[in-house]
């Protein structure tokens, strides 16, 4: 949808509004929103700057562990992981399964970050996201944790261990 933003020196105010006239086309295939300045005269328009939504954002399934051992799954893309735990682009990459990195714990203010052979996972403080929940690797894993989670009171920690096996 295009806006058009104007400009009223008399009022010191900008007014903006969607623009009813016909808009240039624009050659690429994407959603675009494209806001525009009328200068004085209503014919001539001037693109102050395009913005693009992306068509495609990729969803991965997420399996969501909370804190009482409840569970269920999310289909969520990588911008909405990042506003919700608070990390940064570069540590949900290292999560991505398409590309290789070698094993990690990454410490960061408000999650810790797990990417452990199969196990690929962000721990906060109320929940932890486990990445591909259905992956053999990752299910005796997963009915550990929510086994451990459901039995415990919350006054002591849990310990746990579990041995990662190459496929």
């Amino acid at each position: 949808m295009a806006m058009l933003l104007r400009y009223q020196p008399e009022h010191q105010s900008i007014m903006l509004k969607p623009l009813k006239n016909k808009v240039p086309k624009f050659k690429n295939n994407e959603t675009t929103m494209n806001v525009y300045l009328c200068t004085g005269n209503s014919d001539k328009l001037m693109i102050l700057s395009p913005l693009v939504r992306r068509k495609d954002v990729e969803r991965r399934a997420w399996l969501v562990v909370q804190e009482i051992g409840k569970s269920h799954i999310e289909e969520v893309g990588k911008h909405s992981i990042m506003r919700r735990t608070g990390i940064p682009a570069r540590d949900v990459r290292v999560l991505d399964p398409k590309l290789s990195h070698p094993s990690k714990i990454l410490g960061r203010e408000r999650a810790i970050v797990l990417n452990l052979e199969h196990v690929k996972a962000i721990v906060t403080a109320t929940e932890m996201l486990i990445l591909n929940p259905n992956d053999p690797g990752v299910a005796p894993f997963v009915s550990d944790l929510e086994h451990k989670l459901s039995n415990s009171d919350g006054s002591q920690p849990i310990v746990s261990r579990f041995s990662l096996h190459k496929s």
